[in-house]
């Protein structure tokens, strides 16, 4: 199993893209009032499929968002020698201090309501929280490039229209999860089972398909 960084302790180097764009938001993430937004890029491993991405996940679940709310976090304190992995490594403890506060990253966090297991220690009916970078502070929203963001999605929508989402996720940390790829760990399913992408191609197989797949890769 591939241990996955949580966000915490990532935000010191991740990249973000100073796009900054004045007026009305563009996605239902944004909020009326939001005057600018900014795009973040973070860099995610990449598996090639949906598939290989639930390989390595520490859970696989289907099921719906129930309410998603904007947080922030911030850079682990560290006791290290090395700036490349560590930005912060070398500062004195005010400097320390004042780095932390000044790399708050914006995310949302989403309560997830589990429909079906497909790898993994949980049971339907489980409620996960699931954390995604991008989301709104101090009037500023922030988005993710190439990311669904979970709360763009409504459960009543969903269930209205019969449809699900699919999530390859990471081991838990503090009690929330992540994503293992927000493209490819991000997937919807149709009323008859079968598995889409978020850019609406099919992957072939239903959840049960993907599970029989699933248990023949982690074989």
């Amino acid at each position: 199993m591939r241990m996955m960084l949580p966000l915490a302790a990532v935000v010191g180097s991740l990249m973000l893209a100073l796009t900054s764009c004045s007026g009305s938001s563009t996605t239902a993430v944004l909020p009326a009032s939001s005057e600018e937004t900014v795009q973040m890029t973070a860099d995610y491993p990449s598996y090639g499929s949906p598939l290989k991405a639930a390989a390595i996940s520490d859970l696989v679940v289907v099921g719906v968002p129930v309410k998603s709310w904007d947080d922030v976090i911030y850079p682990d304190r560290v006791d290290s020698d090395d700036p490349v992995k560590y930005p912060q490594a070398g500062f004195s403890e005010e400097e320390t201090d004042e780095f932390i506060a000044d790399s708050g990253v914006p995310i949302t966090v989403t309560e997830f309501e589990v429909t079906e297991v497909l790898s993994g220690d949980a049971k339907v009916g489980d409620k996960i929280l699931v954390d995604q970078f991008g989301g709104t502070s101090s009037g500023v929203a922030y988005e993710t490039e190439n990311a669904s963001n979970m709360r763009n999605f409504s459960a009543s929508k969903l269930r209205s229209e019969k449809t699900r989402i699919m999530l390859s996720l990471s081991e838990s940390h503090g009690g929330h999860r992540e994503l293992v790829n927000p493209e490819e760990g991000l997937n919807f399913v149709s009323s008859s089972g079968e598995i889409g992408t978020v850019d609406g191609e099919s992957t072939g197989k239903t959840t049960e398909s993907f599970k029989k797949a699933l248990n023949q890769e982690n074989g």
